[in-house]
């Protein structure tokens, strides 16, 4: 069911960005730089391009600003495995004192 809306959310935005860029096909000059001669673009290519920038850079902080948390998931994952280890050898330390009884007796 979820994959069916997740589906059609994606089909709505496709369409959406192929009727931006039907609606928006005017060229736009930008002069980027007084030195370089300023370029011509679609002006959907200059949104839609904006767009994925604010993309990728809102990704990228949200990446960033998680350092701390995945820097404690990682200590976290070490102490779980030493701790795991550590029963490991407790556990084996016990049915070691245990079968040694049980030894002695048989003999």
């Amino acid at each position: 069911m979820i994959s069916f809306f997740r589906w059609a959310l994606s089909v709505i935005i496709m369409v959406s960005v192929i009727l931006f860029t039907f609606a928006n096909r005017d060229l736009v000059t930008i002069t980027y730089s007084p030195i370089h001669d300023p370029i011509e673009v679609f002006s959907f290519v200059l949104a839609l391009g904006a767009l994925a920038l604010g993309f990728v850079l809102g990704g990228l902080m949200v990446w960033l600003n998680s350092t701390k948390v995945r820097i404690e998931r990682r200590q976290q994952k070490k102490e779980i495995s030493r701790l795991e280890k550590e029963i490991e050898a407790l556990q084996n330390t016990a049915d070691e004192q245990n079968a040694s009884p049980l030894i002695e007796h048989l003999k």
